[in-house]
């Protein structure tokens, strides 16, 4: 009588049910790390980091599961969540810079590509920013009898002055002048403007991105 063939042994339970939640962490990890580079969407992509590290985490918790999927979704969703809170940082800041370029851009095109004055009396403006260290920018502007000159720099070496010549009668109504300077250190910075030699506006700040901004309308 012959010995009948043994039974097969039964297979362990098969892993990859109890691997799904470390493959969907690591997928989520790496549509959270490319959405943090995406202007706008960095915006909410550490949400989907955080959901990846828990999905992470959870998938480590289960004994029969593979711990790489896990372990790397863990891994890009705390890099996603870091990379989009600075990105947000960053993109926040770009996007008030080039509004502000914008609003300064319209404000100064009331007659675009025309030097700052015309006929009549020649003006004499110095635009001045001091300080103990650098200033990471420094915008000037000049507007007088709807024609107007705007110039933005970037680190710059304190003091600094401009001297600018203004032609026409200066009045309230149509003119005004404009000196903006940031801090780039820890010191005090401070701007003034000074007409036909004539200190008329003069401010400071304290502090590393501290700004100092003078305005002065003639006449008013």
């Amino acid at each position: 009588m012959s010995t009948p063939p043994p039974l097969p042994a039964p297979s362990a339970a098969d892993p990859t049910p109890r691997s799904r939640r470390g493959v969907l962490a690591l997928v989520l990890g790496i549509v959270a790390l490319v959405l943090a580079f995406v202007p706008f969407a960095s915006y909410g992509a550490w949400l989907v980091g955080i959901a990846a590290i828990v999905l992470g985490i959870l998938a480590l918790l289960r004994p029969a599961s593979r711990k790489g999927p896990g372990i790397a979704g863990i891994v890009l969703g705390a890099l996603a969540v870091i990379a989009s809170l600075v990105m947000s940082i960053v993109y926040t800041v770009l996007f008030a810079i080039a509004a502000t370029t914008a609003a300064a851009s319209g404000y100064a095109s009331q007659s675009a590509g025309t030097p700052v004055g015309g006929s009549g009396t020649a003006h004499r403006v110095v635009y001045a920013v001091t300080g103990s260290g650098r200033a990471s920018a420094i915008a000037y502007y000049t507007v007088s009898g709807g024609q107007s000159g705007q110039t933005t720099l970037s680190d710059q070496p304190l003091p600094w002055s401009k001297t600018v010549t203004v032609r026409g009668t200066l009045t309230s109504a149509s003119s005004v002048l404009t000196v903006v300077g940031q801090n780039a250190g820890s010191g005090t910075i401070a701007c003034s403007i000074t007409l036909d030699g004539k200190v008329v506006a003069e401010q400071s700040g304290d502090g590393k991105g501290s700004t100092a901004q003078c305005i002065y309308r003639p006449g008013s």
